[in-house]
């Protein structure tokens, strides 16, 4: 993973929230899973497809109750476990596309593992 591509996509990622005033565009969910996190990407396939520089992409601010990383304003007042920062993030134009925050108090093994390595985890077809 390139180092420079998690600080980016933090600061993309408040960006997009000042710019698009998502306070309150989090998700809660009883248990965040791989099919839930598939199933949005899947949704934003096109974007994808016609942009070769979009990654898919989510951000562990909290997993398990060991914090991450602070997104500023994100999960203001929000209770859970896990939270998590979906999102469609352009590396060329460094910006995120399209997000989601999701909030929950279980997380699939898979992707409590996954983001235990890595912070941010990109996903592949």
């Amino acid at each position: 993973m390139d180092p420079f591509i998690t600080p980016m996509a933090l600061a993309a990622i408040g960006h997009f929230i000042a710019a698009h005033a998502i306070l309150a565009i989090v998700v809660t969910a009883a248990t965040i899973t791989l099919a839930g996190l598939a199933e949005w990407f899947q949704e934003r396939e096109q974007i994808l497809v016609r942009n070769k520089n979009a990654l898919a992409i989510s951000i562990g601010s909290m997993i398990e109750n060991k914090q991450f990383v602070e997104i500023p304003g994100l999960f203001s007042g929000k209770t859970g476990s896990n939270r998590i920062v979906q999102a469609i993030y352009d590396k060329k134009e460094n910006k995120i596309i399209d997000m989601r925050a999701i909030v929950a108090n279980k997380i699939a093994p898979e992707i409590a593992q996954a983001h235990a390595r890595e912070n941010l985890v990109v996903y592949t077809r």
